[in-house]
């Protein structure tokens, strides 16, 4: 769990607790007014957050897909056959 004090700009944050040793340890992070490093960002950088996707044949897919419908058939029938017994 992880809390935050704005008021004081505080994080603190329970890390683990170990039941055994009957010890738990608590992080505490607190911000500065100046940070340490300096931040530029860039305005006109090329994005690069994009997905390639790439698509391949496979000669077996169609016995996949008559299969799978012979077997839905299958299933209809069957159905069919014991609603209609009852």
């Amino acid at each position: 769990m992880k809390a935050y004090l704005p008021d004081i700009g505080l994080h603190i944050k329970l890390e683990r607790i170990d039941p055994e040793k009957e010890e738990f340890y608590l992080y505490l992070a607190r911000l500065s007014a100046t940070p340490k490093l300096p931040l530029e960002i860039a305005d006109d950088a090329p994005r690069n957050d994009y997905i390639v996707l790439e698509a391949i044949l496979f000669p077996g897919i169609n016995l996949f897909w008559i299969g799978s419908l012979i077997m839905l058939s299958g299933m209809f029938i069957g159905m069919y056959k014991r609603l209609r017994k009852t």
